[in-house]
């Protein structure tokens, strides 16, 4: 069954871009460069491809509004002056917007005056989109599209440009430290998730003894699953038998009954109302 995109369905279908073999690191949402990349992959040969995720279009829209700086430096790898202007008006709005006394001319200068540093890049950059949702020539020059489908497989793809062939070394980008925080991060969350489901079962276990239950909450957790498990199997029978038109009245009691011990909740004329409404639409000429 088809669902609906997220984010991290498309990051997960972007390891795909190359082959395993081809990737020396993957990345999601890290400050390697002057902003958080949502995909990034470097290759065996040193190159890294970004990707920016963008859901809807609105999405894809307001990223040139709200990271204007990082689509000034990504566009002036191709010098195309006439995009730059769009974007440095996009720039010069939001820093307008914190400094109401600022000019032009000195954003210009701020622009002029970005360190090295601060102008690194990827080598090649792209839009990672649902299947259909942008078309090449609505994306910027100095980009490409990677098209994903609902269920989360790349499509198609429009080449990006090289931006550079410049290769950065792990310290240049601090990998190193990134790579460890990133890590102590992941631990502390993982720690916090398991303190919190500790804290419920003791909860639940404390509940369970209050009330006499001789049973600890992973026991009372196996119990339902087992329950679940036998009452769909019983339903599915009860489907299969009314189906095939082969159970007697009989045989439907007999059923109904087992199927009580195990669900006594079991909503017999909600299921036979809906196996009758099955069985006619499959067998609209039998009585």
């Amino acid at each position: 069954m088809q669902t609906e995109l997220t984010e991290q369905k498309i990051q997960k279908a972007l390891r795909k871009f190359f082959s395993t073999s081809n990737v020396r690191y993957e990345m999601d949402g890290l400050y390697v460069f002057g902003w958080e990349s949502d995909k990034l992959l470097e290759t065996r040969a040193g190159m890294i491809y970004e990707f920016e995720i963008k859901i809807s279009r609105s999405d894809y829209q307001n990223d040139f509004k709200h990271k204007a700086k990082k689509h000034i430096i990504l566009a002036s790898a191709l010098d195309k002056p006439t995009v730059q202007q769009d974007l440095f008006d996009h720039y010069y709005k939001e820093r307008k917007s914190k400094y109401p006394g600022i000019k032009p001319d000195d954003c210009l200068k701020e622009i002029a005056g970005m360190s090295e540093r601060a102008r690194r890049m990827p080598n090649y950059f792209y839009y990672a989109v649902p299947d259909g949702m942008l078309q090449p020539d609505e994306i910027p020059p100095y980009a490409g599209l990677v098209y994903i489908s609902e269920d989360g497989k790349i499509v198609g793809t429009v080449k990006a440009p090289q931006l550079h062939n410049q290769k950065y070394t792990d310290v240049e980008l601090g990998l190193c430290e990134k790579f460890y925080y990133n890590m102590r991060t992941a631990i502390h969350t993982a720690e916090d998730w398991q303190k919190a489901h500790n804290l419920v079962k003791e909860r639940l276990d404390e509940e369970l003894a209050s009330k006499g239950k001789d049973m600890t909450f992973s026991q009372l957790e196996q119990e339902h699953r087992e329950a679940v498990r036998e009452r769909n199997m019983f339903k599915n029978m009860y489907f299969t038998m009314v189906e095939g038109a082969d159970l007697n009245t009989i045989e439907r009691h007999l059923l109904i009954k087992e199927i009580k011990k195990h669900d006594p909740n079991f909503d017999y004329q909600k299921v036979m109302d809906e196996a009758d409404r099955i069985y006619k639409e499959r067998y609209p000429d039998r009585n």
